[in-house]
């Protein structure tokens, strides 16, 4: 018997799951245009200024990467086994 494995994604429905993730992190993005406007109006301090902002941008880049991580993670169903990617 041919053993024929199948690969999943674990966003069932792509578009459906993009449009929210893209809602999510438009306000993320406005939320964080918001704080670092406030950072660079209100701080006067341009190391802690500078440390700040860039605190900022790294965890926009961890949200994004954690929302948009079930996109490319997949797993493989045979018969016998499940493999996850």
């Amino acid at each position: 018997m041919k053993n024929v494995s199948r690969a999943f994604s674990y966003t069932a429905l792509r578009s459906s799951y993009i449009s929210i993730v893209s809602a999510l992190l438009f306000i993320v993005m406005v939320e964080g245009g918001v704080i670092a406007l406030l950072i660079a109006r209100l701080i006067t301090n341009e190391l802690i200024k500078l440390v700040l902002l860039c605190l900022l941008v790294a965890l926009f880049l961890l949200i994004s990467s954690k929302l948009l991580a079930p996109l490319w993670t997949k797993h493989r169903l045979n018969a016998t086994s499940l493999e996850l990617h």
